[in-house]
């Protein structure tokens, strides 16, 4: 399987800075708390930036950090530690692009449309319907979209009706 998961460095960098916030912030209401005044050295900045660093490190990889997996028969699509998506290219009809906006280009797989029975509608209404494509962010993963629709263009054969 062929593997595409690099650093993105935009989101890395909003990591680090959502962790230095909390933990400033942190900092000044306990040191408020504790000495009716904020407290601050050089030693506590160094120490903030190493644990923002180290942390931001950490809640990068469990939000942001993008994996994405595939060879001729499926793919794995992870994105953090919260979204991991698997499918097989038999499973999708069509391919297009999505421009996302800020110069990010997505790839989208369309499953194909499957007509539901009205009492089965009626059965389901509690339940989250099945999403009707899966988006594979290829500027994320430092990928050309054109190119990358391209090759999964050759995967993902649309089914002809006779």
């Amino acid at each position: 399987m062929k593997t595409l998961a690099p650093v993105q460095i935009g989101s890395l960098g909003k990591a680090f800075f959502y962790v230095l916030a909390a933990l400033t912030a942190t900092w000044a209401a306990v040191s408020y708390l504790l000495f009716r005044e904020i407290y601050v050295a050089r030693p506590l900045l160094v120490t903030n930036l190493l644990l923002a660093a180290g942390l931001g490190w950490l809640y990068y990889r469990w939000r942001y950090h993008t994996r994405f997996a595939y060879d001729q028969v499926g793919f794995e699509l992870q994105i953090g530690r919260i979204s991991k998506i698997a499918g097989k290219w038999a499973d999708y009809e069509h391919v297009s692009l999505a421009h996302l906006g800020g110069g990010q280009i997505a790839v989208r797989l369309y499953r194909p449309k499957v007509e539901e029975p009205a009492e089965a509608s009626e059965q389901a209404q509690g339940t989250k319907p099945s999403e009707e494509f899966v988006q594979i962010p290829a500027s994320a993963l430092g990928l050309d979209g054109f190119a990358l629709r391209d090759e999964l263009m050759g995967y993902v054969a649309p089914r002809r009706s006779p």
